[in-house]
């Protein structure tokens, strides 16, 4: 979802708007979150009798699907209007900060809905989740643009993303003779 999403920004554009753009552009993307996910938690508890805990992971979720979800109307908006201006402008960084506000914190509620791995001395945190799912998007979107930042034939970019499972599956070949030999990781 995040290659995805990410492969439509381009670098080089987004550098030229103003930063009140994307602060209201994130605000947009944050107040749009807490006020479906609020809303979801109340009807989660309130219809459905679930206890606060059980209701929460949901009503996050939902609201990060809701955030995401309106990368439909935006672009429509932004035809309609032939494609200029500030408006515009504001329009399209907002589908970039829902998305941006939408993937982290699908992330963050997956890094600490994680079960623990019994194979290790020591479980990782939530925490350590969420900053290795940080730091797997950062290196992922540096090396994206890095290689195919000016890149704007679909074709193109939509190959380079389709060799992205097929290189995390190489690596993993690659480095199961390694993880063998690591204090702490088992055998098997």
């Amino acid at each position: 979802m995040g290659a995805i999403n990410g492969s439509r920004l381009l670098l080089m554009r987004l550098v030229r708007i103003p930063a009140l753009v994307y602060r209201v552009a994130f605000a947009e993307s944050l107040i749009t979150l807490f006020v479906v996910g609020g809303l979801q938690y109340f009807l989660l508890s309130w219809l459905f009798g679930l206890s606060p805990d059980r209701a929460f992971a949901p009503a996050v979720a939902l609201g990060a699907f809701a955030t995401l979800s309106g990368h439909a109307g935006i672009e429509l908006a932004a035809r309609r209007s032939e494609g200029r201006g500030l408006l515009v402008a504001t329009l399209r960084a907002t589908t970039g900060a829902n998305a941006a506000v939408a993937i982290c914190t699908f992330g963050i509620l997956l890094a600490f809905g994680h079960p623990p791995n019994t194979t290790l001395s020591r479980p990782i945190t939530p925490t350590e989740w969420t900053v290795i799912t940080v730091a797997i998007g950062v290196v992922g979107g540096a090396l994206f643009h890095l290689f195919l930042g000016e890149e704007t034939r679909i074709d193109r970019i939509f190959i380079s993303l389709g060799g992205v499972p097929d290189s995390r599956e190489w690596g993993r070949h690659l480095l199961a003779p390694c993880r063998r030999s690591w204090p702490g990781c088992s055998s098997a």
